[in-house]
C-alpha cells in the first residue's frame, strides 16, 4: 500500500489510493441523455456496458 495517501481531517482519518484514482481519471465516462424514463436509463446503462465489455476484449494482449 505505498501509494496511498493519508489524508486528516477534523472527524476522521481518509486512506486515498492516488494510483487508482489516476487510473479511474483515464477511464471513460459516460453521460445519461435529459428526458429518459427509468426504463429508458436502465437500457442506456446496460448498453455502455455491453459496449464497455465487448472493447475490454479487444485490449488484453
Amino acid at each position: 500500500m505505498e501509494n496511498m495517501t493519508h489524508t486528516k481531517s477534523s472527524k476522521e482519518n481518509v486512506s486515498l489510493d492516488v494510483e487508482r484514482m489516476k487510473t479511474a481519471r483515464n477511464m471513460p465516462r459516460y453521460v445519461i441523455p435529459q428526458g429518459l424514463t427509468g426504463e429508458q436509463i436502465r437500457e442506456h446503462i446496460l448498453a455502455a456496458a455491453k459496449r464497455a465489455e465487448a472493447n475490454l476484449g479487444t485490449h488484453e494482449g
